[in-house]
């Protein structure tokens, strides 16, 4: 909070004189309270936001009309415009327009990653992958891992064939691929019928090709033994039959390896849609990424990836900021960088960043084309991607941050910190953790470049959000979401636009000392402007060097205009500095025009 300073032209001067706080939306300021007295570490600015650039109350998180409670753990959940997906026990949801639906109800129940690639939206969970279209039209379904050709004229009589000598298996799942000599055996239909390999995982799907081209289904039959095709389909040859199916061959599962990934994205090329699919996170393989195929999400060979920095530290998030792929531990940030060479071809090299922070939270949020994160020691931004640390990585959470450690950011235990998930909504930053939610308004209060970092990240606006059982928040849309995990089911709620629901407000300034320093004055009057979209009740403490000396309650009643105004005339009260505190409980409300008129006391 700013206001405005008047100079004085002698001690004496008592001539009444206005103060006017020409800024109300500066949110909070912890960072100066080690330097304050006791009385004066106040400053509070709870479940606010802000609006059209006025500081306004924030409605509360209330459930989804219909079903707003799922079951089992949540492995992912990710934003996609104005739906979000959600992948818990062994469902997938979409969250739209303040309402859940189930898509699929027959998914692994275990950890899962999101990754958007050439319009579809993929959630690989190895062995499993599924698709869903990024537009959130069309129908959610699974897809199978490109298979590596395993053997080929296999016989139905011995069971054999011959093995590939380059074969690899897909890590992704292991979906192979086995090609058929001339069947002797007839089916039902007429058609060449054809025995399912004895390594065959038989509960799973498989698809049949002739000539590589898929036997749609109104041509082919299956029993428990084998299928047959259209008699429509030459089979004298061999090998013009394929199957491609899931092994029970456990030496060809090998997708332990990205069964507990945590992290995606897409990238490569010099297209924002990428040209393979990375995935990372597992904690049995520290520090590595793995790569799928060329243009080929459904394919991942052992081998193809990487390992960032000495790999003792697993990867957190991977993120996307202009043409590098940046890549988050704990301690340190790189980039991957996409090349390509006439004799090799495309490929791809890693760099650190930053040495000194790293994402400590379970994500990161993309703001701008930029990347915020939550570090041991505060929240940071990727500001640019060039050699220079100092350059690449800026402290933005200055504003929030108690360097007596008794609120804020260091408040915060490490653990706490390794729990926290973090959002991005309307160009705000969210961080939830343990019931807060502290916001950064960075499209009211950009990060503006300075020479000076402390002046830059002084501007920015912080607020806070108290008491929000949660353990996730994401944005869809123009919603807010939240989802508390700790019952028995998993309840979902979307923030309110009723009026009438709020969580309570509080906001209040540090001490002003508005004449020049310590001076002391008599605060007479002082005048606030509300913007309310209907009846509310507002109580107003006044303090003098951070001791209360007087309290009024009010009801605000909003004019045509939406604007109700309140006077309050103060008793006497020596002070050197002055303080209030603004509370109330209606949602949407916000604060402006606040004008203080005094007195400085006469000199004996």
């Amino acid at each position: 909070m700013g206001y405005a300073d008047h100079t004085l032209r002698s001690y004496a001067d008592s001539v009444k004189r206005t103060a006017s706080v020409y800024t109300i939306d500066g949110g909070v300021d912890y960072s100066t309270d080690i330097i304050l007295s006791e009385n004066s570490k106040a400053e509070r600015a709870d479940n606010f936001t802000i609006e059209n650039g006025i500081l306004r109350s924030r409605g509360e998180f209330v459930d989804l009309e219909g079903t707003n409670a799922f079951a089992g753990d949540l492995h992912s959940y990710k934003s996609f415009g104005n739906f979000a997906l959600i992948h818990a026990g062994s469902s997938v949801y979409k969250v739209e327009d303040g309402e859940l639906e189930e898509l699929y109800s027959s998914a692994p129940d275990f950890s899962s990653v999101t990754v958007v690639y050439r319009g579809l939206i993929y959630i690989y969970c190895a062995p499993y992958v599924y698709s869903y279209p990024l537009d959130g039209e069309g129908s959610f379904k699974e897809e199978f891992p490109t298979a590596s050709l395993y053997k080929t004229n296999f016989d139905c009589d011995t069971q054999s064939g011959s093995p590939v000598a380059d074969f690899k298996p897909n890590i992704l799942a292991p979906f192979v691929a086995v090609t058929y000599s001339p069947s002797n055996y007839t089916g039902n239909h007429g058609g060449s019928y054809f025995k399912f390999p004895y390594f065959m995982n038989r509960a799973r799907n498989f698809c049949v090709y002739y000539k590589d081209e898929i036997v749609p289904d109104n041509k082919m039959w299956a029993d428990e033994n084998g299928f047959e095709i259209d008699r429509s389909y030459i089979t004298t040859q061999s090998n013009v039959v394929k199957i491609c199916l899931y092994s029970t061959e456990s030496a060809l599962d090998k997708s332990d390896i990205l069964k507990n990934c945590t992290a995606g994205a897409a990238y490569g090329g010099a297209t924002l849609d990428g040209t393979k699919i990375f995935l990372s996170g597992n904690e049995n393989y520290k520090g590595e990424y793995f790569t799928s195929e060329l243009a080929d999400p459904l394919c991942f060979f052992e081998g193809n990836g990487g390992i960032i920095g000495e790999g003792n530290e697993n990867i957190k998030a991977m993120s996307r900021q202009g043409a590098y792929l940046l890549v988050f531990t704990e301690n340190t940030v790189y980039k991957i960088n996409y090349g390509f060479n006439e004799n090799s071809g495309g490929y791809f090299t890693a760099k650190t960043i930053s040495t000194s922070v790293g994402c400590i939270s379970k994500n990161v949020s993309l703001i701008g084309g930029k990347n915020v994160f939550a570090s041991r020691d505060g929240v940071y931004m990727m500001c640019d991607t060039g050699n220079y640390e100092i350059q690449n990585v800026v402290p933005l959470s200055r504003n929030i941050t108690d360097y007596s450690s008794d609120r804020g950011y260091n408040s915060l235990s490490r653990e706490d910190l390794k729990k926290s998930v973090c959002c991005a909504h309307k160009k705000k930053y969210m961080l939830l953790v343990c019931g807060r939610v502290f916001v950064l308004d960075l499209g009211y209060a950009p990060y503006a470049g300075s020479n000076d970092s402390s002046k830059a990240e002084k501007r920015l606006c912080w607020t806070e959000f108290k008491d929000v059982r949660a353990d996730v928040i994401f944005g869809a849309g123009n919603d807010l979401y939240i989802i508390d995990c700790s019952g028995e089911e998993n309840k979902i709620k979307i923030a309110s636009d009723a009026q009438n629901l709020s969580s309570p407000y509080v906001l209040r300034p540090k001490g002003l000392d508005f004449s020049l320093p310590h001076e002391k004055k008599i605060v007479e009057r002082m005048m606030l402007e509300f913007r309310c979209p209907g009846k509310s009740g507002v109580k107003i403490r006044v303090f003098a060097d951070g001791k209360e000396y007087y309290s009024e309650e009010r009801e605000l009643s909003p004019g045509d205009d939406g604007i109700s105004s309140v006077y309050l005339k103060l008793p006497k009260a020596a002070m050197k500095r002055f303080d209030c505190e603004i509370s109330g409980n209606g949602a949407f409300v916000g604060i402006f025009n606040f004008k203080i008129e005094y007195r400085l006391m006469k000199k004996h």
